[in-house]
Protein backbone atom coordinates (compact mmCIF):
# COMPACT_ATOMS: atom_id res chain seq x y z
CA UNK A 1 0.00 0.00 0.00
CA UNK A 2 3.00 2.33 -0.04
CA UNK A 3 2.62 5.19 -2.49
CA UNK A 4 5.61 7.06 -3.89
CA UNK A 5 3.18 9.72 -5.10
CA UNK A 6 2.33 11.05 -1.63
CA UNK A 7 3.24 14.72 -1.34
CA UNK A 8 2.66 15.46 2.36
CA UNK A 9 1.89 12.52 4.65
CA UNK A 10 4.49 9.81 5.10
CA UNK A 11 7.24 11.17 2.88
CA UNK A 12 9.63 9.80 5.51
CA UNK A 13 8.77 6.94 7.87
CA UNK A 14 10.75 6.40 11.08
CA UNK A 15 10.07 3.11 12.89
CA UNK A 16 10.79 2.97 16.63
CA UNK A 17 10.32 -0.20 18.66
CA UNK A 18 9.32 1.77 21.74
CA UNK A 19 8.98 5.43 22.73
CA UNK A 20 7.28 7.39 25.48
CA UNK A 21 5.03 9.28 23.03
CA UNK A 22 5.31 9.68 19.28
CA UNK A 23 4.08 13.27 19.56
CA UNK A 24 6.67 14.02 22.23
CA UNK A 25 9.44 12.38 20.20
CA UNK A 26 8.57 14.44 17.13
CA UNK A 27 8.48 17.61 19.24
CA UNK A 28 11.95 16.86 20.62
CA UNK A 29 13.32 16.38 17.12
CA UNK A 30 11.71 19.59 15.87
CA UNK A 31 13.32 21.48 18.75
CA UNK A 32 16.82 20.41 17.72
CA UNK A 33 16.67 20.06 13.93
CA UNK A 34 14.68 20.81 10.79
CA UNK A 35 12.36 17.83 10.41
CA UNK A 36 11.08 17.40 6.84
CA UNK A 37 7.36 17.85 6.29
CA UNK A 38 5.51 14.57 6.16
CA UNK A 39 7.87 12.78 8.54
CA UNK A 40 6.05 10.02 10.43
CA UNK A 41 7.21 8.41 13.65
CA UNK A 42 5.55 5.04 14.12
CA UNK A 43 5.99 2.75 17.10
CA UNK A 44 4.77 -0.62 18.29
CA UNK A 45 4.78 0.49 21.91
CA UNK A 46 4.16 3.82 23.66
CA UNK A 47 4.90 3.98 27.37
CA UNK A 48 3.20 7.36 27.89
CA UNK A 49 0.90 7.93 24.95
CA UNK A 50 -1.18 11.11 25.20
CA UNK A 51 -4.76 11.92 24.32
CA UNK A 52 -6.90 15.03 24.45
CA UNK A 53 -6.76 17.35 27.49
CA UNK A 54 -3.74 15.57 28.97
CA UNK A 55 -5.39 12.14 29.16
CA UNK A 56 -3.21 9.05 28.75
CA UNK A 57 -3.74 6.92 25.64
CA UNK A 58 -3.57 3.23 26.54
CA UNK A 59 -2.53 0.89 23.74
CA UNK A 60 -1.44 -2.75 23.78
CA UNK A 61 2.01 -3.21 22.25
CA UNK A 62 2.27 -4.71 18.73
CA UNK A 63 -1.49 -4.76 18.15
CA UNK A 64 -2.47 -1.22 17.26
CA UNK A 65 -1.55 1.84 15.24
CA UNK A 66 0.26 4.60 17.14
CA UNK A 67 2.06 7.23 15.10
CA UNK A 68 2.61 10.95 14.65
CA UNK A 69 3.06 13.14 11.59
CA UNK A 70 4.47 16.64 11.18
CA UNK A 71 3.25 19.17 8.63
CA UNK A 72 3.97 22.84 7.99
CA UNK A 73 0.57 24.36 7.09
CA UNK A 74 1.86 27.88 6.56
CA UNK A 75 -1.18 29.01 4.59
CA UNK A 76 -3.64 28.01 7.33
CA UNK A 77 -4.62 30.77 9.74
CA UNK A 78 -5.04 30.15 13.47
CA UNK A 79 -8.79 30.72 13.16
CA UNK A 80 -8.88 27.97 10.49
CA UNK A 81 -7.11 25.32 12.56
CA UNK A 82 -10.21 23.22 13.17
CA UNK A 83 -10.28 22.46 9.45
CA UNK A 84 -7.03 20.56 10.05
CA UNK A 85 -8.80 18.48 12.68
CA UNK A 86 -11.63 17.88 10.21
CA UNK A 87 -9.19 16.82 7.48
CA UNK A 88 -7.43 14.28 9.71
CA UNK A 89 -10.72 12.92 11.04
CA UNK A 90 -12.14 12.51 7.54
CA UNK A 91 -9.02 10.70 6.35
CA UNK A 92 -9.25 8.09 9.11
CA UNK A 93 -13.00 7.79 8.68
CA UNK A 94 -12.54 7.00 4.98
CA UNK A 95 -10.19 4.14 5.81
CA UNK A 96 -12.22 2.62 8.65
CA UNK A 97 -15.39 2.72 6.52
CA UNK A 98 -13.74 0.22 4.18
CA UNK A 99 -13.79 -2.31 7.02
CA UNK A 100 -17.03 -1.45 8.87
CA UNK A 101 -20.11 0.48 7.78
CA UNK A 102 -21.05 1.93 11.17
CA UNK A 103 -18.04 4.21 11.56
CA UNK A 104 -18.38 7.79 12.82
CA UNK A 105 -16.38 10.82 13.91
CA UNK A 106 -17.37 11.89 17.42
CA UNK A 107 -16.80 15.59 17.94
CA UNK A 108 -14.21 16.89 18.02
CA UNK A 109 -12.07 14.10 16.55
CA UNK A 110 -12.58 10.68 18.10
CA UNK A 111 -13.15 7.74 15.77
CA UNK A 112 -16.10 5.52 16.65
CA UNK A 113 -17.53 2.19 15.58
CA UNK A 114 -21.14 2.16 16.67
CA UNK A 115 -21.20 3.68 20.14
CA UNK A 116 -17.66 2.62 21.03
CA UNK A 117 -14.32 4.41 20.66
CA UNK A 118 -11.88 3.00 18.13
CA UNK A 119 -9.27 5.74 18.35
CA UNK A 120 -8.40 9.35 18.78
CA UNK A 121 -6.40 12.23 17.38
CA UNK A 122 -4.15 14.71 19.18
CA UNK A 123 -3.05 17.75 17.18
CA UNK A 124 -0.49 20.08 18.71
CA UNK A 125 0.02 23.33 16.82
CA UNK A 126 2.95 25.72 17.08
CA UNK A 127 1.75 29.22 16.21
CA UNK A 128 3.60 32.07 14.53
CA UNK A 129 1.74 35.34 14.23
CA UNK A 130 -1.68 34.61 12.75
CA UNK A 131 -0.58 31.35 11.12
CA UNK A 132 0.35 27.83 12.14
CA UNK A 133 4.12 27.30 12.07
CA UNK A 134 3.89 23.52 12.32
CA UNK A 135 1.46 20.85 13.43
CA UNK A 136 2.26 17.53 15.08
CA UNK A 137 -0.61 15.14 14.46
CA UNK A 138 -0.81 12.11 16.76
CA UNK A 139 -3.10 9.21 15.87
CA UNK A 140 -3.96 6.14 17.93
CA UNK A 141 -6.23 3.41 16.57
CA UNK A 142 -7.16 0.13 18.26
CA UNK A 143 -6.69 -2.52 15.60
CA UNK A 144 -6.04 -6.05 16.88
CA UNK A 145 -6.38 -5.51 20.65
CA UNK A 146 -9.19 -7.60 22.14
CA UNK A 147 -9.12 -6.79 25.86
CA UNK A 148 -9.09 -3.35 27.49
CA UNK A 149 -8.75 -1.81 30.93
CA UNK A 150 -11.99 -1.51 32.87
CA UNK A 151 -11.10 2.13 33.42
CA UNK A 152 -11.97 2.88 29.80
CA UNK A 153 -15.67 3.63 29.36
CA UNK A 154 -16.37 2.31 25.85
CA UNK A 155 -13.34 1.02 23.91
CA UNK A 156 -13.41 -1.18 20.85
CA UNK A 157 -11.04 -2.33 18.12
CA UNK A 158 -11.23 -3.22 14.47
CA UNK A 159 -10.72 -6.88 15.40
CA UNK A 160 -13.65 -6.83 17.82
CA UNK A 161 -15.84 -5.17 15.19
CA UNK A 162 -14.90 -7.40 12.26
CA UNK A 163 -14.00 -10.66 13.98
CA UNK A 164 -10.56 -10.82 12.35
CA UNK A 165 -7.10 -9.31 12.63
CA UNK A 166 -5.78 -6.70 10.22
CA UNK A 167 -2.22 -6.18 9.01
CA UNK A 168 -1.23 -2.95 10.76
CA UNK A 169 1.62 -2.14 8.36
CA UNK A 170 -0.75 -2.20 5.39
CA UNK A 171 -3.35 -0.23 7.33
CA UNK A 172 -0.79 2.46 8.17
CA UNK A 173 -0.13 2.94 4.46
CA UNK A 174 -3.87 3.21 3.79
CA UNK A 175 -4.22 5.88 6.46
CA UNK A 176 -1.20 7.81 5.17
CA UNK A 177 -2.62 7.77 1.63
CA UNK A 178 -5.92 9.24 2.80
CA UNK A 179 -4.17 11.73 5.06
CA UNK A 180 -2.18 12.90 2.07
CA UNK A 181 -5.35 13.39 0.02
CA UNK A 182 -7.16 15.28 2.79
CA UNK A 183 -4.17 17.46 3.65
CA UNK A 184 -3.88 18.41 -0.02
CA UNK A 185 -7.56 19.44 0.12
CA UNK A 186 -6.74 21.51 3.20
CA UNK A 187 -3.74 23.12 1.52
CA UNK A 188 -5.99 24.07 -1.41
CA UNK A 189 -8.44 25.66 1.07
CA UNK A 190 -11.16 23.25 -0.01
CA UNK A 191 -12.78 23.78 3.38
CA UNK A 192 -16.40 23.29 2.36
CA UNK A 193 -15.86 19.80 0.94
CA UNK A 194 -13.95 18.74 4.06
CA UNK A 195 -16.61 20.13 6.37
CA UNK A 196 -19.45 18.51 4.42
CA UNK A 197 -17.76 15.12 4.66
CA UNK A 198 -16.97 15.66 8.35
CA UNK A 199 -20.60 16.50 9.14
CA UNK A 200 -21.88 13.52 7.16
CA UNK A 201 -19.65 11.30 9.34
CA UNK A 202 -20.48 13.05 12.62
CA UNK A 203 -21.66 10.81 15.46
CA UNK A 204 -25.33 11.45 16.38
CA UNK A 205 -25.66 14.33 13.92
CA UNK A 206 -29.27 15.59 13.89
CA UNK A 207 -30.29 12.84 16.31
CA UNK A 208 -31.37 13.24 19.95
CA UNK A 209 -28.76 12.56 22.60
CA UNK A 210 -28.24 13.10 26.31
CA UNK A 211 -25.50 15.53 27.37
CA UNK A 212 -24.10 16.91 30.60
CA UNK A 213 -23.75 20.71 30.65
CA UNK A 214 -22.62 22.55 33.78
CA UNK A 215 -23.42 19.47 35.85
CA UNK A 216 -26.96 19.21 34.49
CA UNK A 217 -28.39 16.63 32.11
CA UNK A 218 -29.83 18.07 28.94
CA UNK A 219 -31.31 16.36 25.91
CA UNK A 220 -30.26 17.98 22.66
CA UNK A 221 -29.83 17.47 18.94
CA UNK A 222 -26.48 18.20 17.28
CA UNK A 223 -27.03 20.67 14.45
CA UNK A 224 -23.46 21.03 13.27
CA UNK A 225 -20.00 22.33 14.08
CA UNK A 226 -18.80 25.90 13.60
CA UNK A 227 -15.79 26.69 11.42
CA UNK A 228 -13.82 27.32 14.60
CA UNK A 229 -14.81 23.96 16.11
CA UNK A 230 -17.69 24.68 18.50
CA UNK A 231 -20.36 21.98 18.73
CA UNK A 232 -23.78 23.41 17.84
CA UNK A 233 -26.62 21.75 19.77
CA UNK A 234 -30.36 22.46 19.71
CA UNK A 235 -31.58 22.50 23.33
CA UNK A 236 -35.10 23.58 24.27
CA UNK A 237 -35.60 25.33 20.97
CA UNK A 238 -32.29 27.24 21.07
CA UNK A 239 -29.07 26.42 19.22
CA UNK A 240 -26.18 26.75 21.65
CA UNK A 241 -22.44 26.50 20.94
CA UNK A 242 -19.96 24.61 23.10
CA UNK A 243 -16.20 24.38 23.16
CA UNK A 244 -14.33 21.20 24.07
CA UNK A 245 -14.96 20.17 27.71
CA UNK A 246 -17.99 22.48 28.02
CA UNK A 247 -20.31 19.63 27.05
CA UNK A 248 -20.08 15.92 27.80
CA UNK A 249 -21.71 12.99 26.02
CA UNK A 250 -23.47 10.68 28.50
CA UNK A 251 -22.79 7.10 27.45
CA UNK A 252 -25.49 5.63 29.71
CA UNK A 253 -27.93 6.82 27.05
CA UNK A 254 -27.01 3.57 25.29
CA UNK A 255 -26.17 1.27 28.21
Amino acid sequence: MYSKNRLIAGTQLIELETVDSTNAELARRVAREQVPEGTVIHTQRQSHGRGQAGNLWQSEANNNLTFSLIIYPGNILIREQFFLSMAVSVAIYRVVRRYVSNCFVKWPNDIYIGHNKLGGILIENALQGEKIKHSIIGIGLNINQKTFSRELPNPTSLALATGKDTNTADLLQEVLNELDACLLQLRAHNFKALKDEYLAALYRWKQPYLFEINGEREEGIIQGVSDTGELQVLINGEVRQFQFKQIKYLYEWWT
